[in-house]
């Protein structure tokens, strides 16, 4: 759902000088650093940007060059509505992408991403999602388009430390310079990784966290020397593209991002013209969008619906483990359930190197519908009609699925449950961060096509069984259909009723710009 475990063979690297030029949180989840929190930040309508030099004196910005021995690092990422704050030119503004402008509560992209205040459905928090860009009358006057929630944020400063005192201490300084500049924090949480004794990270429902992700190849990647790496790519390799901006993409095409134009910027610095029209800057090269999303995890609530499902079923050897298993698609310990593919092992490739089509085609191990095999079908969609393709076919589709890869990089926050099924009433969760190029085609298409579509697969009226609402009848009037997942098995396939314990506290797209990109912010004038 979030992170990766501390070591990684798949590590990978950004080659000079793009490493220089880019945020390190770009090609690093930061293990090293198990403390770390995110400030949500408000601008003044004067603020302009020389305040951007202030704090990066005091906090800087990490770079993907940056050591596992540094001992804190820090990223910062700007929403549509912060970036008219810093006084970007309105020509500049418009050459952001589509979603990034309108935002994630526009009304269209909250009903593609499953996101509904509705008490009925219960995807977001009682009382709606408390935060966001709100944005989208920036972009649109329609009234009907606007969903506004009570804090805007402009920023999100993300800082990681050794350990807490050393997060306080460099939250201290950034609080105070930020402060001084008539900067607000609107809202806070502090995040953490604890590594258990098997190096693996657990998110709060206990299953080991972030077991695969896409890795980016192409000229500015150094990939470690690793056996299996090749096999490990055919899988998971992706270009470039695909997290950094200005680089060549899934498509074959260079992952186009915002531009200003050169009369508009008084000192460049290190801002490349690089695949623009000319007359322009690439302001968008070695940046990425970031996707921020808040999500409560009822923990209690969770293990004990697994318990009653488990028990309705009434099936030998099946309890709340092997049920929760079966909705996350693979074991607490992060193993797939596909057959054969032996178990993850630290620091190897070999246990996440597997696809659906040649070993698991009808969802006998890992189910159809499980949250892993929606969130990365791998090389196996089968139709509607029930047809599942060769070996040519699978190997398309798996190119087809690497094309909507998201890279994660976000952390839990909250204190661990003690009891699982019993609740302290405390609030827990993940906040959910990812990196695209292509917040459409990635992220979107992800959530709507794959973890919340009824029909995925060979399916029929069943969401995401870990974070899917009801499904509603197509009728004139239309009602809420519980939640059902089916889990293939002999005589007679299962269906539990599944209810999220999912829910979003707030969210919304952020650009995450390259460091000449930041210098350039750092001299912009107030827009009054």
């Amino acid at each position: 759902m979030g992170a990766r475990s501390v070591n990684d063979s798949t590590s990978w690297r950004l080659k000079k000088p793009t490493a220089i030029q880019t945020q390190g949180l770009v090609a690093s989840h930061f293990a090293h650093l198990p403390a770390s929190c995110i400030l949500f930040l408000q601008l003044p309508a004067d603020a302009g940007g020389p305040w951007l030099s202030n704090l990066r004196s005091a906090v800087p910005i990490s770079h993907a060059d940056g050591s596992s021995a540094d001992s804190s690092a820090a990223a910062i990422a700007f929403t549509y509505s912060g970036l008219i704050e810093l006084g970007l030119p309105d020509d500049a503004l418009k050459s952001f992408a589509r979603p990034f402008r309108e935002g994630m509560h526009q009304i269209d992209r909250k009903r593609r991403l499953g996101d509904s205040d509705d008490p009925d459905v219960g995807t977001e928090i009682a009382g709606g999602a408390r935060w966001s860009a709100n944005c989208v009358n920036l972009v649109s006057t329609k009234v009907e388009s606007t969903i506004q929630t009570p804090v805007t944020v402009h920023i999100a400063l993300i800082l990681y430390a050794l350990d807490e005192p050393a997060l306080g201490a460099l939250s201290d300084i950034a609080r105070d310079l930020l402060k001084g500049d008539g900067i607000k924090v609107v809202h806070e949480q502090p995040l953490w990784q604890q590594p258990g004794n098997s190096g693996m990270n657990r998110e709060h429902f206990g299953f080991a966290d972030g077991m695969s992700q896409p890795v980016p190849i192409g000229d500015a990647i150094e990939l470690p020397d690793t056996p299996n790496m090749a096999d490990h790519l055919h899988w998971h390799g992706v270009p470039a593209g695909e997290i950094l901006l200005g680089h060549q993409n899934a498509h074959n095409e260079y992952a186009s991002g915002p531009i200003v134009a050169k009369s508009q910027v008084e000192s460049p610095g290190l801002l490349s013209d690089e695949g623009v029209a000319p007359g322009n800057w690439n302001l968008g090269f070695n940046g990425s969008y970031l996707v921020i999303r808040e999500l409560r995890q009822d923990v209690a609530a969770f293990w004990n619906s697994m318990e009653a499902a488990a028990a309705s079923l009434k099936r030998p050897g099946v309890n709340a483990d092997w049920l929760a298993e079966r909705v996350i698609g693979r074991t607490l310990n992060g193993d797939t359930l596909v057959p054969g593919v032996p178990p993850m092992v630290q620091d190897s490739t070999v246990g996440n190197s597997f696809g659906y089509a040649n070993t698991d085609m009808h969802g006998l191990g890992c189910p159809l519908g499980a949250h892993v095999r929606r969130a990365n079908p791998r090389d196996s969609r089968p139709s509607r009609d029930g047809a599942h393709s060769n070996t040519a076919d699978s190997a398309e589709l798996l190119r087809s699925a690497n094309a909507h890869r998201i890279l994660r990089r976000g952390r839990k926050y909250g204190t661990a449950l003690n009891d699982r099924v019993k609740d302290d009433h405390e609030e827990r969760g993940l906040m959910f961060m990812c990196l695209v190029t292509d917040l459409e085609r990635q992220f979107e298409f992800v959530q709507e096509h794959w973890l919340l579509n009824p029909n995925f697969a060979t399916l029929e009226g069943e969401t995401d069984p870990l974070l899917g609402p009801p499904t509603r009848t197509p009728h004139q009037i239309p009602s809420l259909i519980p939640n059902r997942m089916t889990i293939p098995a002999c005589p007679l396939r299962l269906r539990p009723q599944m209810t999220s314990y999912i829910q979003l506290v707030g969210g919304d797209y952020f650009f995450l710009p390259s460091l000449p990109a930041l210098d350039y912010f750092s001299t912009l004038k107030s827009p009054r």
